[in-house]
């Protein structure tokens, strides 16, 4: 009979440990989708940065297949008329012509090359890019002073956040964020008015309004 007191008295123990690292698990699943959010964006903006590219490279092929046409022309009237003065005066203009469009095509080479630099700077900062920052520790208990209750209630209006080290305002503002809680810097100001932003001392203790509706 001891015995099963005894089992009895671990039970919630057990269970208050299986809560934790379910909620541990749903906060770890929030910051991972938001991670891959920022990566399809990141995604999208390359290929968008590609297909212009194409375009602008499909646009110099006309440009040089038509100037190759009129080099053409050039030459077989030349052949033609080389003594004619007004063939030699339009095959002037013509060359003049020419040499404005391989001026243009030499520029619109330099730009796309550039591109093509910044493209391989953006790939390589989006490899590189940090996960979306994690909070130091899960959303504890809710403000007394805020007529909150037990945290995880259905009338908490807010949390305590203990600033860990390294944090900012912003990342701690973009962690609730990615685990639904769509708080703003403004509304964690307003609930803080004796906190100041670029200064935030290790173990102060922040309230983190829940955002009505």
């Amino acid at each position: 009979m001891k015995r099963n007191c005894s089992w009895l008295m671990l039970l919630p123990a057990l269970l208050g440990g299986a809560g934790i690292a379910t909620h541990a698990a749903a906060q770890d699943s929030a910051a991972a989708a938001a991670g891959r959010e920022l990566s399809e964006d990141n995604y999208k903006r390359i290929m968008a940065r590609i297909e212009a590219l194409e375009e602008r490279l499909a646009l110099m092929q006309q440009q040089l297949g038509a100037l190759d046409r009129s080099v053409a022309e050039v030459r077989l009237k030349a052949e033609r008329a080389e003594n004619n003065t007004a063939h030699q005066e339009r095959i002037s203009r013509l060359a003049e012509q020419i040499q404005k469009v391989d001026e243009a095509r030499v520029t619109e080479n330099r730009r796309i090359q550039n591109s093509l630099e910044d493209l391989a700077r953006i790939m390589k900062s989006v490899a590189s890019a940090p996960p979306p920052p994690r909070l130091a520790s899960p959303p504890p208990t809710v403000n007394p002073g805020h007529g909150g209750t037990a945290a995880g209630a259905a009338s908490e209006d807010g949390y305590w956040h203990t600033v860990a080290k390294g944090d900012t305002l912003g990342e701690i503002v973009q962690a609730y964020r990615a685990q639904g809680i769509m708080v703003t810097t403004k509304a964690v100001l307003d609930a803080n008015p004796t906190v100041k932003p670029d200064v935030l001392p290790v173990g102060k203790k922040i309230w983190i309004p829940k955002p009505k509706g």
